[in-house]
């Protein structure tokens, strides 16, 4: 048996790290600490908002997406920003993310999402297909 996928799993690494963005690098926490359920809040990656955005129950999105209160590209960006956390600390496979946000940024373009009615846009639907 070689270790061939070492070196392949090494570099698949690497080429991950390189999708995110140098200000969006945060330190890990200590590697004894059990409980991380605080640390994408602790890290100071996140604004206020984007703290809000991803802790808000779907209702809520919803009611503020509808109203334009956030934009959905606000809404996007703030997910992504707690996946990245969630990738450097516990090594999620992020590149699912790249996918959905693909397809979510696709549909915005082509106009599919807009105010009432959103629990039925791409949203649903980009994470429904992986």
């Amino acid at each position: 048996m070689t270790d061939a996928w070492k070196a392949i799993c090494l570099d698949k690494k690497r080429r991950q790290e390189a999708l995110i963005p140098q200000d969006w690098i945060v330190s890990p926490p200590p590697v004894d600490r059990l409980n991380i359920i605080n640390f994408p809040r602790e890290c100071g990656l996140l604004t206020a908002i984007e703290l809000t955005i991803t802790e808000s129950d779907v209702e809520t999105l919803l009611a503020n997406l509808a109203s334009s209160t956030w934009t959905s590209v606000d809404v996007t960006r703030a997910f992504y920003k707690r996946a990245i956390v969630a990738h450097q600390v516990v090594g999620v496979q992020l590149f699912i993310v790249h996918i959905i946000l693909i397809r979510f940024v696709g549909e915005l373009l082509n106009g599919n999402i807009c105010g009432p009615g959103l629990e039925q846009s791409c949203i649903a639907r980009c994470s429904s297909r992986e």
